[in-house]
């Protein structure tokens, strides 16, 4: 899978990783159909980050979901 390509496949893939990487509780808050493929740059640059570290304090991980909510809200 190339992640440079900005796709709908990727970015649900991105996505949903991301779920389970931060171990959410309510995995409905970070829907793919809730994200622009206008945010792909964005998206991808958190995943980058977040599987780049091998864990996030909890500041980085409130910073992310903000990021996200932020991203989301967008829509």
């Amino acid at each position: 899978m190339n992640l440079k390509e900005a796709t709908y496949e990727n970015m649900a893939f991105m996505l949903n990783d991301l779920k389970k990487r931060l171990r959410m509780v309510n995995v409905s808050l970070i829907d793919p159909e809730d994200f622009r493929l206008d945010d792909y740059a964005e998206v991808r640059d958190i995943y980058e980050m977040v599987v780049s570290r091998p864990q996030l304090t909890t500041m980085q991980l409130e910073g992310v979901l903000t990021e996200l909510g932020e991203l989301r809200k967008r829509k």
